[in-house]
């Protein structure tokens, strides 16, 4: 019951997700908490994502937040979570990447109360403005870490599929060890295997926003 108390309360104190969730249990020798068939809703519409339903989640609790009377999520695994992304078509031909906002994603690392998320088995699907399938992507496994001034990204074996102009089907697989703060995005090592090529780069971008 305390959980379930947490999720209003969590929803009210951001203003990124909303988070409803069938069936909760808690493990209170192990501090994990488990939720099936639960339903994410993106209240910043500007995201382009539609709610995202997931199977499994299982969250491991801190336990010195616990002892202050603080919710926080050390590590939290999702199994075989559906996102369902449409692209806006854009109206400008401007050639430049889009900034990306800073400020927002370090406020909101502040307020969001989880330090890792673990995707796992969980499948993409991409479509055009007019709602038409362009790509399919499945993450077999796909970690986010929290480290409130850094954001650390890892991907293993990103697979995905999309069909050409003439309908071949192209597939490919990403590999990505990543990091993003105020100052630089980080790029330790990239791999992509495209057809019957291969790319394997490392990068580093300064004052990118």
């Amino acid at each position: 019951d305390f959980i379930k108390q947490q999720i209003p309360h969590f929803n009210t104190s951001q203003n990124f997700v909303l988070i409803s969730t069938e069936e909760v249990d808690i493990s209170l020798l192990r501090l994990q908490l488990n939720a099936k068939n639960i339903k994410i809703d993106f209240t910043e519409k500007s995201l382009n994502l539609k709610p995202i339903t997931i199977e499994n989640a299982t969250a491991q609790l801190d336990i010195f937040d616990l002892i202050i009377g603080q919710l926080n999520i050390a590590k939290l695994e999702v199994d075989h979570a559906h996102f369902d992304i449409d692209l806006k078509e854009s109206t400008e031909s401007s050639t430049q990447l889009p900034k990306i906002p800073v400020d927002e994603i370090f406020s909101n690392t502040k307020l969001v109360p989880i330090d890792r998320v673990v995707l796992s088995d969980c499948d993409f699907k991409i479509n055009n403005s007019h709602q038409e399938p362009l790509a399919k992507i499945t993450a077999h496994k796909a970690t986010l870490a929290n480290l409130k001034s850094e954001v650390i990204l890892l991907l293993d074996k990103i697979s995905f599929s999309s069909e050409d102009e003439s309908k071949k089907n192209i597939e490919g697989e990403l590999n990505l060890n990543a990091s993003l703060n105020r100052d630089a995005i980080t790029v330790k090592t990239l791999t992509l295997k495209l057809l019957d090529s291969a790319v394997n780069l490392d990068a580093k971008f300064n004052n990118y926003s």
